[in-house]
C-alpha cells in the first residue's frame, strides 16, 4: 500500500492544527513539515528533536564492523564506501550509517540506533538495534 501523502493533526484543547498534503506517492516529508510546525509553534508533548553528535572513526576501527552477519533470515551487510559506513539488508538498499561513538551508531532514515560489542578477536560479534530516537 503506498503512503497517501496526506496528513492532519489538531487539537480540541487550543485549537492548534495543521493539514499536509504532498503531491508524491511518499509521503516520508509529511512527518518531517508536521514536526517543523509543532517545534516553531511549540506544541507541547508533540516533537521533541534529539541532537546527535557525529564522530570520525578511523579506518582500523571500521574493520571491526566490515562483514556479513544474520538477523532472523536475512544478512545483514556493513562495509565502507568511500567516507560513508553502510548497512544493506539483504543486498538491498545501502542505508549509510552515522557514528555517535565508536561502538554506538544511527541510521537516520529509518531511526536505528546500533550499538556493538566486540570480542577477543578483534572483531564485531553482537549488534544490538534500536528503532526510534533513543541516544
Amino acid at each position: 500500500m503506498k503512503d497517501s501523502g496526506a496528513n492532519n493533526y489538531g487539537s480540541f484543547e487550543n485549537g492548534s492544527g495543521v493539514i499536509v498534503m504532498v503531491n508524491s506517492d511518499n509521503g516520508g516529508i509529511v512527518n518531517e513539515v508536521i514536526n517543523s510546525v509543532a517545534d516553531v509553534y511549540g506544541w507541547k508533548n508533540f516533537y521533541k528533536q534529539v541532537v546527535k553528535k557525529v564522530v570520525n572513526i578511523p579506518d582500523s576501527l571500521m574493520n571491526v564492523y566490515e562483514g556479513n552477519y544474520i538477523l532472523n533470515r536475512d544478512t545483514i551487510n556493513i562495509s565502507k564506501k568511500g567516507d560513508e559506513v553502510v548497512l544493506a539488508v539483504n543486498r538491498n538498499e545501502n542505508m549509510p550509517f552515522i557514528f555517535l561513538r565508536p561502538m554506538n551508531f544511527f541510521q537516520k532514515k529509518y531511526r536505528l540506533n546500533l550499538s556493538s560489542k566486540k570480542i577477543k578477536t578483534g572483531k564485531c560479534r553482537i549488534f544490538i538495534l534500536n528503532r526510534g530516537s533513543k541516544n
